[in-house]
Protein backbone atom coordinates (compact mmCIF):
# COMPACT_ATOMS: atom_id res chain seq x y z
CA UNK A 1 0.00 0.00 0.00
CA UNK A 2 1.03 3.59 -0.86
CA UNK A 3 1.86 5.62 2.28
CA UNK A 4 0.46 9.06 2.50
CA UNK A 5 1.89 12.13 1.37
CA UNK A 6 2.87 15.11 3.52
CA UNK A 7 3.54 15.39 7.00
CA UNK A 8 5.48 12.38 6.69
CA UNK A 9 8.13 12.09 9.71
CA UNK A 10 11.20 10.99 9.52
CA UNK A 11 11.09 7.57 11.47
CA UNK A 12 7.54 6.86 9.38
CA UNK A 13 10.13 7.15 6.31
CA UNK A 14 12.30 4.81 8.67
CA UNK A 15 9.40 2.26 8.97
CA UNK A 16 8.40 -0.69 6.33
CA UNK A 17 5.72 -3.07 5.50
CA UNK A 18 5.28 -6.15 6.91
CA UNK A 19 5.03 -7.28 2.47
CA UNK A 20 8.61 -5.79 1.70
CA UNK A 21 12.08 -7.30 1.56
CA UNK A 22 14.12 -6.96 4.90
CA UNK A 23 16.75 -5.67 2.76
CA UNK A 24 14.93 -2.28 1.84
CA UNK A 25 15.25 -1.17 5.82
CA UNK A 26 16.51 2.34 5.36
CA UNK A 27 18.90 3.20 7.64
CA UNK A 28 21.75 5.68 8.85
CA UNK A 29 25.53 5.63 7.88
CA UNK A 30 27.46 5.71 11.30
CA UNK A 31 30.47 4.33 9.80
CA UNK A 32 32.14 7.94 10.63
CA UNK A 33 33.22 6.29 13.94
CA UNK A 34 35.00 3.58 12.21
CA UNK A 35 36.83 6.41 9.41
CA UNK A 36 37.67 8.45 13.09
CA UNK A 37 39.23 5.38 14.71
CA UNK A 38 41.12 4.69 11.49
CA UNK A 39 42.86 8.34 10.93
CA UNK A 40 43.73 8.68 14.47
CA UNK A 41 45.91 5.27 13.62
CA UNK A 42 47.10 6.95 10.48
CA UNK A 43 48.04 10.39 12.05
CA UNK A 44 50.22 7.84 14.89
CA UNK A 45 52.11 6.04 12.47
CA UNK A 46 51.75 7.81 9.03
CA UNK A 47 54.05 10.58 10.16
CA UNK A 48 57.71 10.94 7.29
CA UNK A 49 59.41 11.45 10.10
CA UNK A 50 60.09 8.58 13.21
CA UNK A 51 61.51 11.08 15.67
CA UNK A 52 58.23 13.48 15.01
CA UNK A 53 56.14 9.71 15.10
CA UNK A 54 57.25 9.40 18.28
CA UNK A 55 56.47 12.56 19.44
CA UNK A 56 53.34 12.25 18.90
CA UNK A 57 52.62 8.95 19.52
CA UNK A 58 53.95 10.17 23.00
CA UNK A 59 51.94 13.22 23.65
CA UNK A 60 48.66 11.16 22.68
CA UNK A 61 49.60 8.30 25.39
CA UNK A 62 49.98 11.24 27.61
CA UNK A 63 47.02 12.99 26.47
CA UNK A 64 44.58 9.64 26.85
CA UNK A 65 46.67 8.80 30.21
CA UNK A 66 44.81 12.01 31.64
CA UNK A 67 42.06 11.92 29.82
CA UNK A 68 41.14 8.74 31.17
CA UNK A 69 42.45 9.55 34.80
CA UNK A 70 40.05 12.00 34.89
CA UNK A 71 36.63 10.07 33.20
CA UNK A 72 33.92 8.87 35.13
CA UNK A 73 34.65 4.95 36.29
CA UNK A 74 33.31 2.98 33.56
CA UNK A 75 33.82 5.58 30.35
CA UNK A 76 36.01 3.81 27.66
CA UNK A 77 38.40 4.99 24.94
CA UNK A 78 39.38 5.72 22.33
CA UNK A 79 35.02 6.23 21.46
CA UNK A 80 32.55 7.99 23.29
CA UNK A 81 29.39 6.02 24.71
CA UNK A 82 27.35 8.11 22.10
CA UNK A 83 29.60 7.02 19.18
CA UNK A 84 29.24 3.41 20.33
CA UNK A 85 25.47 3.27 20.71
CA UNK A 86 25.23 5.20 16.99
CA UNK A 87 27.23 2.15 15.82
CA UNK A 88 25.15 -0.26 17.51
CA UNK A 89 22.15 1.33 15.97
CA UNK A 90 23.72 1.41 12.52
CA UNK A 91 24.75 -2.22 12.71
CA UNK A 92 21.29 -3.44 13.73
CA UNK A 93 19.53 -1.70 10.61
CA UNK A 94 22.49 -3.56 8.55
CA UNK A 95 21.47 -6.96 9.75
CA UNK A 96 17.50 -6.61 9.78
CA UNK A 97 17.62 -9.35 7.41
CA UNK A 98 18.82 -12.24 10.07
CA UNK A 99 16.12 -10.62 12.90
CA UNK A 100 13.20 -10.77 9.95
CA UNK A 101 14.09 -14.03 8.61
CA UNK A 102 14.02 -15.94 12.30
CA UNK A 103 10.99 -13.83 13.12
CA UNK A 104 8.96 -15.22 10.24
CA UNK A 105 10.73 -18.77 10.75
CA UNK A 106 9.25 -18.41 14.48
CA UNK A 107 5.58 -16.93 13.07
CA UNK A 108 5.13 -19.73 11.13
CA UNK A 109 5.49 -22.34 13.83
CA UNK A 110 3.89 -20.82 16.85
CA UNK A 111 3.37 -22.95 20.23
CA UNK A 112 1.55 -22.60 23.27
CA UNK A 113 2.99 -21.67 27.10
CA UNK A 114 5.10 -24.69 28.47
CA UNK A 115 4.98 -26.28 24.95
CA UNK A 116 7.96 -23.99 23.38
CA UNK A 117 10.32 -26.55 22.23
CA UNK A 118 10.42 -26.28 19.06
CA UNK A 119 11.31 -22.05 19.18
CA UNK A 120 13.52 -23.20 22.48
CA UNK A 121 15.56 -25.51 19.78
CA UNK A 122 15.53 -22.14 17.17
CA UNK A 123 16.88 -20.14 20.34
CA UNK A 124 20.05 -22.86 21.09
CA UNK A 125 20.68 -23.65 17.45
CA UNK A 126 21.52 -19.63 16.71
CA UNK A 127 23.21 -19.33 20.09
CA UNK A 128 25.45 -22.39 19.26
CA UNK A 129 26.43 -20.49 15.81
CA UNK A 130 27.38 -17.50 17.44
CA UNK A 131 29.77 -19.44 20.18
CA UNK A 132 27.11 -18.73 23.03
CA UNK A 133 27.02 -20.53 26.32
CA UNK A 134 23.53 -21.71 27.06
CA UNK A 135 21.69 -24.05 29.62
CA UNK A 136 18.14 -24.78 29.75
CA UNK A 137 16.15 -22.75 32.95
CA UNK A 138 12.56 -24.30 33.58
CA UNK A 139 12.60 -25.89 30.23
CA UNK A 140 11.92 -24.79 27.69
CA UNK A 141 12.65 -21.65 29.31
CA UNK A 142 16.74 -20.71 28.12
CA UNK A 143 19.91 -18.26 29.87
CA UNK A 144 22.47 -17.62 27.51
CA UNK A 145 25.95 -15.98 28.59
CA UNK A 146 28.09 -13.42 27.28
CA UNK A 147 31.05 -11.41 28.63
CA UNK A 148 33.49 -11.82 31.34
CA UNK A 149 31.47 -13.52 33.75
CA UNK A 150 32.40 -11.19 36.67
CA UNK A 151 29.85 -8.03 38.06
CA UNK A 152 28.43 -5.58 37.08
CA UNK A 153 25.65 -8.11 35.20
CA UNK A 154 22.71 -7.15 32.97
CA UNK A 155 19.69 -9.05 32.19
CA UNK A 156 18.15 -9.03 28.78
CA UNK A 157 14.49 -11.02 28.35
CA UNK A 158 12.47 -12.14 25.69
CA UNK A 159 9.15 -14.08 25.64
CA UNK A 160 8.58 -17.06 23.54
CA UNK A 161 5.08 -18.70 23.66
CA UNK A 162 2.11 -17.75 21.08
CA UNK A 163 -1.42 -17.55 21.70
CA UNK A 164 -4.47 -20.33 21.21
CA UNK A 165 -5.77 -18.12 17.91
CA UNK A 166 -7.01 -19.06 14.91
CA UNK A 167 -5.24 -16.49 12.50
CA UNK A 168 -7.25 -14.33 10.23
CA UNK A 169 -4.65 -11.37 9.96
CA UNK A 170 -4.08 -9.90 5.89
CA UNK A 171 -0.90 -11.08 5.57
CA UNK A 172 0.63 -13.63 2.27
CA UNK A 173 -0.19 -17.26 2.99
CA UNK A 174 3.70 -18.01 3.01
CA UNK A 175 3.86 -15.42 6.11
CA UNK A 176 0.98 -16.72 8.24
CA UNK A 177 0.40 -19.30 11.07
CA UNK A 178 0.99 -23.34 9.95
CA UNK A 179 -0.62 -24.07 13.33
CA UNK A 180 -4.28 -24.54 13.06
CA UNK A 181 -5.84 -22.57 15.84
CA UNK A 182 -1.91 -20.91 17.20
CA UNK A 183 -0.54 -17.49 16.07
CA UNK A 184 1.88 -15.26 17.68
CA UNK A 185 -0.76 -12.43 18.19
CA UNK A 186 1.40 -10.72 20.87
CA UNK A 187 4.41 -10.04 18.93
CA UNK A 188 6.60 -12.75 21.24
CA UNK A 189 8.07 -13.75 17.77
CA UNK A 190 9.53 -10.62 16.93
CA UNK A 191 11.06 -10.41 20.59
CA UNK A 192 12.78 -13.77 20.40
CA UNK A 193 14.10 -12.34 17.05
CA UNK A 194 15.15 -9.09 18.50
CA UNK A 195 17.06 -10.98 21.36
CA UNK A 196 18.99 -13.18 18.99
CA UNK A 197 20.23 -10.48 16.88
CA UNK A 198 20.97 -8.42 20.19
CA UNK A 199 23.26 -11.80 20.94
CA UNK A 200 24.85 -11.96 17.45
CA UNK A 201 26.08 -8.34 18.24
CA UNK A 202 26.96 -8.60 21.84
CA UNK A 203 29.09 -11.70 21.05
CA UNK A 204 30.97 -9.84 18.30
CA UNK A 205 31.68 -6.94 20.70
CA UNK A 206 33.35 -9.29 22.89
CA UNK A 207 35.34 -11.27 20.13
CA UNK A 208 36.87 -8.51 17.93
CA UNK A 209 39.06 -7.17 20.11
CA UNK A 210 40.45 -4.61 16.83
CA UNK A 211 37.46 -3.47 16.48
CA UNK A 212 38.08 0.46 17.16
CA UNK A 213 34.68 1.10 18.22
CA UNK A 214 34.79 -1.73 20.79
CA UNK A 215 37.40 0.42 23.25
CA UNK A 216 38.50 -1.24 26.47
CA UNK A 217 35.64 -1.63 29.30
CA UNK A 218 33.07 -0.93 26.89
CA UNK A 219 31.26 -4.75 27.82
CA UNK A 220 33.30 -5.00 31.10
CA UNK A 221 31.19 -7.66 32.74
CA UNK A 222 28.13 -9.81 32.01
CA UNK A 223 24.85 -10.36 29.81
CA UNK A 224 22.49 -12.34 30.32
CA UNK A 225 19.84 -13.44 27.72
CA UNK A 226 16.66 -14.72 29.17
CA UNK A 227 14.29 -16.40 26.85
CA UNK A 228 11.46 -16.99 28.74
CA UNK A 229 8.53 -19.41 27.98
CA UNK A 230 4.65 -18.84 29.22
CA UNK A 231 4.18 -15.52 29.31
CA UNK A 232 0.48 -15.66 28.40
CA UNK A 233 -0.76 -16.32 31.90
CA UNK A 234 1.54 -19.51 33.10
CA UNK A 235 4.15 -17.21 34.96
CA UNK A 236 6.82 -18.25 33.24
CA UNK A 237 8.88 -15.62 34.62
CA UNK A 238 8.49 -16.79 38.24
CA UNK A 239 9.35 -20.33 37.34
CA UNK A 240 12.78 -19.30 35.61
CA UNK A 241 13.51 -17.06 38.61
CA UNK A 242 12.60 -20.45 41.17
CA UNK A 243 14.71 -22.71 39.26
CA UNK A 244 18.35 -20.55 38.90
CA UNK A 245 17.36 -17.38 37.63
CA UNK A 246 17.21 -15.93 41.16
CA UNK A 247 20.93 -17.71 42.37
CA UNK A 248 22.71 -15.90 39.02
CA UNK A 249 26.60 -15.36 39.96
CA UNK A 250 26.97 -12.26 39.64
CA UNK A 251 23.52 -11.51 39.96
CA UNK A 252 21.72 -8.77 37.74
CA UNK A 253 21.89 -5.60 38.67
CA UNK A 254 19.43 -4.40 36.47
CA UNK A 255 16.89 -5.75 34.00
CA UNK A 256 15.95 -4.75 30.72
CA UNK A 257 13.03 -6.11 28.26
CA UNK A 258 11.10 -4.35 25.08
CA UNK A 259 7.80 -4.87 23.90
CA UNK A 260 6.46 -4.65 20.27
CA UNK A 261 3.83 -2.17 20.86
CA UNK A 262 1.17 -1.43 17.78
CA UNK A 263 -0.70 1.22 19.59
CA UNK A 264 -1.17 5.17 17.98
CA UNK A 265 0.62 6.13 21.04
CA UNK A 266 3.60 4.86 19.81
CA UNK A 267 4.02 4.68 16.21
CA UNK A 268 6.78 2.70 13.80
CA UNK A 269 10.25 4.35 14.61
CA UNK A 270 9.09 5.32 17.99
CA UNK A 271 10.42 4.26 21.51
CA UNK A 272 8.51 4.53 24.60
CA UNK A 273 9.42 4.38 28.15
CA UNK A 274 7.43 5.26 31.03
CA UNK A 275 10.04 7.32 33.25
CA UNK A 276 9.04 5.91 36.77
CA UNK A 277 6.18 3.55 38.60
CA UNK A 278 4.17 1.32 36.98
CA UNK A 279 4.91 0.54 33.06
CA UNK A 280 2.05 -1.73 33.29
CA UNK A 281 -0.35 -3.19 35.33
CA UNK A 282 -0.72 -5.98 37.53
CA UNK A 283 -3.02 -8.89 36.32
CA UNK A 284 -5.39 -11.63 37.81
CA UNK A 285 -7.96 -13.72 36.30
CA UNK A 286 -10.87 -14.58 38.38
CA UNK A 287 -13.59 -17.49 38.07
CA UNK A 288 -16.62 -17.31 40.24
CA UNK A 289 -18.97 -20.26 40.43
CA UNK A 290 -22.66 -19.50 42.10
CA UNK A 291 -24.53 -22.58 43.29
CA UNK A 292 -28.30 -21.93 43.38
CA UNK A 293 -29.62 -22.64 46.87
CA UNK A 294 -33.40 -24.74 46.36
CA UNK A 295 -35.63 -25.55 49.44
CA UNK A 296 -35.55 -29.67 50.30
CA UNK A 297 -38.61 -30.09 48.60
CA UNK A 298 -41.57 -29.50 46.25
CA UNK A 299 -44.96 -29.57 46.31
CA UNK A 300 -46.90 -32.38 43.52
CA UNK A 301 -50.60 -33.07 42.95
CA UNK A 302 -51.47 -36.39 43.77
CA UNK A 303 -53.92 -37.67 41.07
CA UNK A 304 -55.42 -40.20 43.25
CA UNK A 305 -56.26 -38.43 46.20
CA UNK A 306 -56.45 -35.29 44.92
CA UNK A 307 -54.09 -33.88 47.90
CA UNK A 308 -51.10 -32.15 48.62
CA UNK A 309 -47.67 -34.17 49.51
CA UNK A 310 -44.23 -33.28 50.14
CA UNK A 311 -41.57 -35.57 47.93
CA UNK A 312 -38.34 -35.57 48.02
CA UNK A 313 -36.68 -33.56 44.87
CA UNK A 314 -35.61 -35.59 42.08
CA UNK A 315 -38.13 -38.64 43.15
CA UNK A 316 -40.08 -39.62 40.23
CA UNK A 317 -44.33 -39.22 40.41
CA UNK A 318 -45.04 -40.05 36.68
CA UNK A 319 -45.14 -37.38 33.93
CA UNK A 320 -46.61 -34.46 35.80
CA UNK A 321 -43.61 -34.76 38.42
CA UNK A 322 -41.34 -35.05 36.26
CA UNK A 323 -42.45 -32.35 33.86
CA UNK A 324 -41.87 -30.38 37.75
CA UNK A 325 -39.13 -31.58 38.36
CA UNK A 326 -37.72 -29.33 35.23
CA UNK A 327 -39.13 -26.60 35.71
CA UNK A 328 -37.56 -26.66 39.10
CA UNK A 329 -34.21 -27.39 37.29
CA UNK A 330 -34.93 -24.38 35.10
CA UNK A 331 -36.57 -22.23 38.00
CA UNK A 332 -32.74 -23.01 39.81
CA UNK A 333 -30.91 -22.10 36.98
CA UNK A 334 -33.02 -18.74 36.57
CA UNK A 335 -32.25 -18.12 40.50
CA UNK A 336 -28.79 -18.50 40.07
CA UNK A 337 -28.35 -16.40 37.06
CA UNK A 338 -30.35 -13.61 39.04
CA UNK A 339 -27.36 -13.92 41.65
CA UNK A 340 -24.81 -13.67 39.36
CA UNK A 341 -26.27 -10.50 37.40
CA UNK A 342 -26.25 -8.99 41.15
CA UNK A 343 -22.86 -10.36 41.81
CA UNK A 344 -21.51 -8.72 38.08
CA UNK A 345 -23.22 -5.80 39.12
CA UNK A 346 -21.61 -5.40 42.47
CA UNK A 347 -18.45 -6.01 41.58
CA UNK A 348 -18.41 -3.16 38.60
CA UNK A 349 -19.11 -0.74 42.03
CA UNK A 350 -15.85 -1.83 43.50
CA UNK A 351 -13.35 0.92 41.52
CA UNK A 352 -15.96 3.33 42.25
CA UNK A 353 -15.96 2.41 45.99
CA UNK A 354 -12.75 1.59 47.02
CA UNK A 355 -9.94 2.75 44.46
CA UNK A 356 -8.72 6.02 44.68
CA UNK A 357 -9.56 8.10 41.76
CA UNK A 358 -6.13 9.14 41.29
CA UNK A 359 -5.46 5.43 40.62
CA UNK A 360 -5.81 3.14 37.99
CA UNK A 361 -7.65 -0.26 38.63
CA UNK A 362 -10.65 -1.99 36.22
CA UNK A 363 -12.64 -4.92 36.66
CA UNK A 364 -14.17 -6.97 33.85
CA UNK A 365 -16.73 -9.58 33.57
CA UNK A 366 -16.41 -10.82 30.42
CA UNK A 367 -18.77 -14.24 30.36
CA UNK A 368 -21.18 -15.56 32.09
CA UNK A 369 -22.86 -19.06 31.66
CA UNK A 370 -25.26 -20.88 33.14
CA UNK A 371 -26.39 -25.01 33.78
CA UNK A 372 -24.74 -27.82 36.13
CA UNK A 373 -21.86 -26.32 37.62
CA UNK A 374 -19.47 -27.89 40.69
CA UNK A 375 -20.98 -28.10 43.87
CA UNK A 376 -19.46 -24.84 45.92
CA UNK A 377 -20.19 -25.09 49.67
CA UNK A 378 -17.44 -22.82 50.33
CA UNK A 379 -15.82 -19.41 49.41
CA UNK A 380 -12.63 -20.56 50.71
CA UNK A 381 -11.23 -21.43 47.31
CA UNK A 382 -9.21 -24.54 49.06
CA UNK A 383 -7.85 -26.73 45.92
CA UNK A 384 -8.55 -29.95 47.52
CA UNK A 385 -11.75 -28.78 48.70
CA UNK A 386 -12.36 -27.85 45.46
CA UNK A 387 -11.65 -30.87 43.87
CA UNK A 388 -13.62 -33.39 46.25
CA UNK A 389 -16.69 -30.97 45.43
CA UNK A 390 -16.79 -31.18 41.43
CA UNK A 391 -17.01 -34.64 41.87
CA UNK A 392 -21.27 -33.45 42.08
CA UNK A 393 -22.87 -30.62 39.82
CA UNK A 394 -25.96 -28.40 41.02
CA UNK A 395 -27.79 -26.10 39.19
CA UNK A 396 -25.89 -22.50 38.51
CA UNK A 397 -23.79 -19.78 36.98
CA UNK A 398 -20.24 -19.21 36.77
CA UNK A 399 -18.75 -15.41 35.98
CA UNK A 400 -15.43 -15.05 34.41
CA UNK A 401 -13.05 -11.96 34.30
CA UNK A 402 -10.02 -10.53 35.27
CA UNK A 403 -8.84 -7.39 37.32
CA UNK A 404 -5.91 -4.64 36.34
CA UNK A 405 -4.50 -2.00 38.65
CA UNK A 406 -1.06 -0.45 38.32
CA UNK A 407 -0.64 0.59 42.01
CA UNK A 408 0.72 -2.18 43.99
CA UNK A 409 -1.08 -2.12 47.06
CA UNK A 410 -4.08 -1.47 45.15
CA UNK A 411 -3.92 -4.63 42.94
CA UNK A 412 -2.60 -6.52 46.47
CA UNK A 413 -6.29 -5.74 47.84
CA UNK A 414 -8.13 -6.18 44.89
CA UNK A 415 -8.00 -9.99 45.99
CA UNK A 416 -10.25 -9.80 48.94
CA UNK A 417 -12.25 -6.74 47.80
CA UNK A 418 -13.54 -9.17 44.35
CA UNK A 419 -14.02 -11.67 47.20
CA UNK A 420 -15.93 -9.39 49.32
CA UNK A 421 -18.39 -8.26 46.58
CA UNK A 422 -18.99 -11.48 45.27
CA UNK A 423 -19.93 -13.42 48.20
CA UNK A 424 -22.50 -10.29 49.74
CA UNK A 425 -24.08 -9.90 46.32
CA UNK A 426 -24.60 -14.15 45.93
CA UNK A 427 -26.08 -14.68 49.77
CA UNK A 428 -28.33 -11.07 49.46
CA UNK A 429 -30.02 -12.32 46.10
CA UNK A 430 -30.45 -15.87 47.87
CA UNK A 431 -27.19 -18.31 46.68
CA UNK A 432 -25.10 -19.98 48.51
CA UNK A 433 -21.90 -18.42 48.95
CA UNK A 434 -19.55 -18.61 45.81
CA UNK A 435 -16.34 -20.16 45.44
CA UNK A 436 -14.16 -17.62 44.03
CA UNK A 437 -11.44 -18.69 42.18
CA UNK A 438 -7.91 -16.83 41.38
CA UNK A 439 -6.21 -19.29 39.25
CA UNK A 440 -8.66 -20.72 36.55
CA UNK A 441 -7.20 -23.24 34.02
CA UNK A 442 -6.02 -21.76 30.45
CA UNK A 443 -5.83 -23.84 27.11
CA UNK A 444 -4.29 -27.34 28.42
CA UNK A 445 -5.37 -27.48 32.11
CA UNK A 446 -2.76 -24.63 33.04
CA UNK A 447 -3.47 -22.23 36.10
CA UNK A 448 -3.88 -18.93 34.93
CA UNK A 449 -1.24 -16.85 37.91
CA UNK A 450 -1.12 -13.19 38.26
CA UNK A 451 1.23 -10.85 37.34
CA UNK A 452 2.16 -7.95 39.80
CA UNK A 453 2.87 -4.70 38.18
CA UNK A 454 5.73 -3.97 35.80
CA UNK A 455 7.25 -0.99 37.49
CA UNK A 456 9.82 0.91 36.05
CA UNK A 457 12.88 1.65 38.27
CA UNK A 458 13.28 5.41 37.97
CA UNK A 459 17.25 4.54 37.06
CA UNK A 460 16.60 1.80 34.84
CA UNK A 461 13.96 3.88 32.99
CA UNK A 462 16.25 7.02 32.93
CA UNK A 463 19.05 4.68 31.64
CA UNK A 464 16.59 3.76 28.37
CA UNK A 465 15.64 7.12 27.71
CA UNK A 466 19.13 8.62 27.05
CA UNK A 467 20.18 5.26 25.08
CA UNK A 468 16.93 5.57 22.98
CA UNK A 469 17.66 9.61 22.23
CA UNK A 470 21.21 8.81 21.47
CA UNK A 471 20.74 6.05 18.86
CA UNK A 472 17.45 7.54 17.25
CA UNK A 473 16.73 11.38 18.59
CA UNK A 474 14.81 13.17 20.94
CA UNK A 475 11.91 13.26 18.82
CA UNK A 476 11.93 9.37 18.06
CA UNK A 477 11.64 8.60 21.92
CA UNK A 478 8.31 9.77 24.34
CA UNK A 479 7.17 8.61 27.86
CA UNK A 480 3.57 7.77 27.59
CA UNK A 481 1.21 6.91 30.12
CA UNK A 482 0.86 3.29 31.88
CA UNK A 483 -0.57 0.40 30.03
CA UNK A 484 -3.75 -1.88 31.79
CA UNK A 485 -2.97 -5.30 30.55
CA UNK A 486 -0.22 -7.05 32.15
CA UNK A 487 3.03 -8.78 32.00
CA UNK A 488 5.17 -10.97 33.86
CA UNK A 489 8.17 -9.30 33.53
CA UNK A 490 6.79 -8.21 36.79
CA UNK A 491 8.37 -10.58 38.68
CA UNK A 492 11.60 -9.72 37.46
CA UNK A 493 11.17 -5.92 37.96
CA UNK A 494 9.99 -6.68 41.31
CA UNK A 495 13.52 -8.35 42.15
CA UNK A 496 16.15 -6.24 40.16
CA UNK A 497 15.74 -2.24 39.03
CA UNK A 498 14.15 -3.16 35.39
CA UNK A 499 12.72 -1.19 32.37
CA UNK A 500 10.14 -2.12 30.01
CA UNK A 501 10.61 0.03 26.87
CA UNK A 502 7.79 0.27 24.10
CA UNK A 503 9.01 -0.36 20.47
CA UNK A 504 6.48 1.50 18.34
CA UNK A 505 4.75 -0.78 15.79
CA UNK A 506 1.95 1.23 14.28
CA UNK A 507 1.86 1.33 11.14
CA UNK A 508 -1.22 2.05 8.85
CA UNK A 509 0.41 1.68 5.53
CA UNK A 510 1.66 -2.04 6.97
CA UNK A 511 -1.18 -3.31 7.79
CA UNK A 512 -0.15 -2.90 11.45
CA UNK A 513 -3.08 -1.44 13.51
CA UNK A 514 -4.30 -4.22 14.96
CA UNK A 515 -4.17 -4.69 19.23
CA UNK A 516 -2.17 -7.08 20.83
CA UNK A 517 -4.24 -10.34 20.99
CA UNK A 518 -6.44 -9.82 17.84
CA UNK A 519 -6.27 -12.50 14.91
CA UNK A 520 -6.03 -9.83 12.85
CA UNK A 521 -2.84 -8.52 14.06
CA UNK A 522 0.48 -7.63 11.68
CA UNK A 523 3.38 -7.06 12.86
CA UNK A 524 5.52 -4.21 11.22
CA UNK A 525 8.71 -5.77 10.27
CA UNK A 526 10.55 -2.76 9.66
CA UNK A 527 11.12 -1.74 13.62
CA UNK A 528 12.30 -4.97 14.67
CA UNK A 529 16.11 -3.62 14.55
CA UNK A 530 15.20 -1.15 16.79
CA UNK A 531 14.46 -3.60 18.90
CA UNK A 532 17.65 -5.25 18.65
CA UNK A 533 19.52 -1.84 18.97
CA UNK A 534 17.50 -1.14 22.22
CA UNK A 535 18.89 -4.32 24.14
CA UNK A 536 22.36 -3.76 22.62
CA UNK A 537 22.50 -0.44 23.53
CA UNK A 538 21.14 -0.79 27.13
CA UNK A 539 23.31 -3.54 27.74
CA UNK A 540 26.41 -1.68 26.36
CA UNK A 541 25.95 1.73 28.77
CA UNK A 542 24.96 -0.35 31.97
CA UNK A 543 28.32 -1.93 31.66
CA UNK A 544 30.74 1.02 30.02
CA UNK A 545 29.77 2.53 33.21
CA UNK A 546 29.71 0.09 35.81
CA UNK A 547 26.03 -0.03 36.90
CA UNK A 548 23.46 2.99 37.61
CA UNK A 549 25.09 6.83 37.90
CA UNK A 550 23.95 8.42 41.04
CA UNK A 551 20.84 10.44 40.86
CA UNK A 552 19.65 8.35 37.51
CA UNK A 553 20.92 6.53 34.91
CA UNK A 554 22.15 9.07 32.45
Amino acid sequence: MKRESGGESESASRSVSFLTEPGDVRRDDFDETRARGGGMKKNLHGSSSWSEGMARSASFVAFALVAFALAPAGTSLPVSLDDALRDAASRAARDARYVVDLRRELHRHPELQWAEHRTSAVVKRELRAMGVAHRDVAPPGVLATIGTGAAPAVLLRADMDGLPILEAADVPEHLRSEIHGKMHACGHDGHVAMLLGAAKHLAARFENDDDPTNGPGLLNGTVYLVFQPAEEGGAGAARMLDEGLARLDPPPAAAFAAHLWPYPETPSGVVGVVRDGAAMAGSAAFEITIEAAPSSFHTTDDDDTSTKKKVPRGTSMGSSSNNDGGLSREREDASAVACAASVAQNLQGVVARRVDPLESALITVSAVRAGAVPNTGSSEGDDTARGDRRKKTGAGARLVGQFHATSPSVFGALFDWVRSAAVSAATSAGCAAPLVDFEPRLVGGVPRRHYPPTVNDARAAALALEVGRAMFGAADVRSPAPAMPGEDFGFFAARWPSAMAWVGAHNASAGAVWPLHSDKYVLDEGVLHRGVAMHVGFATAFLTRGGFREGGGA
